[in-house]
């Protein structure tokens, strides 16, 4: 559920609509409990799909989240201009 709040409250930072797939099925990346839906366990591949102003800016600080294993770097903690 940590991991599903940490990826909620990042994308609620930047001014874009990410959406989060797993096997066909599309969530809202910044609601936690459709997060959650998706039931995907670590090391479980996920697709992430954004428009907006801040797009790119939110699939960057997304990868990064993911890479760094949940851990805040600078990319993660970029917030809305």
């Amino acid at each position: 559920m940590r991991a599903a709040m940490e990826v909620a409250k990042l994308l609620g930072r930047f001014k874009s609509h990410v959406v989060l797939v797993k096997e066909g099925q599309r969530v809202d990346g910044c609601d936690v409990l459709q997060i959650l839906s998706l039931a995907a366990v670590q090391h479980e591949e996920l697709t992430a799909e954004a428009s907006g102003d801040q797009a790119e800016e939110a699939l960057a600080a997304l990868a990064a989240l993911f890479d760094n294993d949940f851990a805040e770097t600078e990319e993660t903690t970029k917030e809305k201009g």
